[in-house]
């Protein structure tokens, strides 16, 4: 199986847009009071099959 998500562990911020958010230790924390967001976009090929679990 093929990990599609950069930095999944949350080591950091690597890989990751995120406003608001602090990576550490395998943790993702959301600062108190912000409106944040994190995302990615993973390259995807048209006609392939993935599976998310």
């Amino acid at each position: 199986m093929v990990n599609l998500i950069s930095n999944g562990s949350l080591d950091d911020g690597t890989g990751w847009a995120a406003t608001g958010w602090t990576f550490s230790a395998g943790v993702a924390s959301l600062a108190a009071g912000v409106n944040g967001y994190r995302s990615q976009t993973p390259s995807l090929v048209e006609g392939a099959t993935y599976r998310f679990a």
